[in-house]
């Protein structure tokens, strides 16, 4: 499905936003981020870097690169923790077995411990000096759809 803010470029910084619905793995840097984790070694310390790099932005303007692979990172988070939904994640709910194999990796390390960093960065997302925000504010059908299903995946991390 080709949505009109595909390859959208956005002046600050000529970021294209490669993405084709408002859930989380509908972005090109999110499969990006799972291809980087897929086998890989490091995973939880890889996920902490990730979300750890977005919070050091706290008081910055947050780029859109870092911010997705936060988000990326806290949605294996919430995953881990509570369950695939993939309704938040995929478009038309479509199972990612990449993503699957990666849970059930993060699952077995224990990401317990990340629970917290992961729902700040959701919030560190949707401040005003997100790019990724500034990009989605953009598209006026989608903004509040894409930030409703942020707000849900945070509210499964701290419940």
């Amino acid at each position: 499905m080709y949505n009109k803010w595909r390859y959208k470029t956005k002046k600050k910084g000529e970021t294209t936003m490669g993405c084709w619905s408002y859930q989380l793995l509908c972005d090109d840097v999110s499969l990006d981020v799972l291809e980087e984790l897929a086998d890989n070694e490091e995973l939880l310390a890889d996920l902490e870097g990730y979300l750890d790099e977005a919070i050091m932005a706290e008081y910055e303007y947050l780029e859109y690169d870092v911010c997705q692979y936060a988000l990326t990172a806290a949605a294996i988070v919430d995953a881990a923790l509570n369950g695939i939904d993939w309704a938040l994640l995929t478009e038309n709910g479509k199972e990612q077995p990449e993503f699957t194999e990666i849970i059930a990796s993060a699952a077995e390390q224990g990401v317990g411990g990340l629970q917290e960093k992961a729902a700040k960065v959701i919030d560190l997302a949707i401040k005003e000096d997100s790019e990724l925000r500034e990009l989605w504010e953009e598209n006026e059908e989608y903004y509040q759809i894409w930030l409703d299903n942020l707000k849900e995946i945070k509210g499964r991390l701290i419940k």
